[in-house]
């Protein structure tokens, strides 16, 4: 009977797996497409702002500082298909005035229109164990790897809404999955980041407006090898049990899934709950919309 019941269950997972890409929308053209990427200097981000890049898309790079920015500029302008394709740059905090970081994307949206995808790529880490950890260090991951998602974010929302298209990408990490030794202000800002997508998820899609969160594991960039500097044994001995990817493997898959909003085999076996909740969700906006066309006519 256990057997049973067992087989009917995963029966039904690969059948909602092979049901999930005939209800996901259709992919994001990039070709002319304007993207924005936080955290776009170095890393992952640059990896990403090139790959979206190739294929056509307007780049608008966000980061602190302005040389490593303009620096990235230049590799980036490496990759054009066209002539027309820009890159802007500018640089600005995204973790501490949302005013700014508001006025930001409105300077980037006058000059290269309408942000079609965001990919929140901003972050920083720094490894030790909780009791030597300063407390302002889990203030600062917090600020960066999470605020530092949410205000621009909550800058390019509504007009994505109001244009019924748009892709928000949060760049987490395996991190953001499983609590690991000497994460613990680390984690605790990805995690967060996970629950702020798949909220979010929920209001925006009956807009075609799609979220998706990347997990990537340790990649050979300039934060891992900072991180590295503030590891301690244990957290160390776990890293060197895994092997450590390129970021430019990271950033093409990142900006595939993002594309074409593809499903893992665990958020797909939510897809019956999920389905409820946005019919729940639609009625509401029914609901709404017909209240307004009344007091409009009344």
């Amino acid at each position: 009977m256990l057997l049973l019941a067992a087989a009917s269950l995963v029966a039904f997972v690969l059948l909602l797996y092979m049901v999930s890409p005939l209800i996901s929308p259709k992919p994001l053209a990039l070709p002319g497409a304007h993207v924005v990427v936080t955290g776009g200097s170095s890393g992952i981000g640059k990896c990403i702002a090139i790959e979206c890049y190739k294929q056509g898309a307007f780049i608008t790079l966000v980061a602190r500082n302005e040389d490593k920015l303009l620096q990235a500029k230049k590799e980036i302008e490496k990759h054009s298909i066209n002539d027309k394709q820009v890159v802007l740059c500018i640089s600005v905090d995204v973790s501490q005035d949302y005013s700014q970081v508001e006025n930001v994307i409105k300077q980037a949206q006058e000059k290269l229109g309408p942000v079609d995808m965001l990919v929140n790529c901003a972050g920083m880490s720094l490894a030790g164990k909780f009791e030597d950890l300063e407390v302002s260090t889990f203030e600062r991951l917090m600020s960066v790897n999470y605020l530092g998602s949410v205000y621009p974010s909550r800058a390019v929302i509504a007009t994505m809404k109001e244009r019924r298209v748009g892709r928000v990408v949060f760049v987490s990490s395996q991190a953001g999955q499983l609590g690991l030794f000497g994460y613990t202000a680390y984690s605790s800002s990805k995690f967060a980041i996970r629950g702020l997508a798949e909220a979010l998820q929920m209001e925006v899609k009956p807009y075609n407006v799609y979220v998706t969160v990347a997990y990537p594991p340790d990649t050979d960039t300039p934060g891992f090898a900072k991180e590295n500097q503030t590891k301690p044994l244990e957290t160390r001995l776990i890293s060197e049990t895994t092997s450590v990817c390129k970021p430019e493997q990271v950033a093409k898959q990142i900006v595939k899934d993002a594309i074409v909003v593809t499903m893992g085999l665990f958020r797909t076996i939510a897809l019956f709950y999920l389905g409820s909740f946005d019919s729940i969700v639609r009625r509401c906006m029914m609901q709404k919309a017909k209240s307004e066309t009344i007091d409009k006519t009344a």
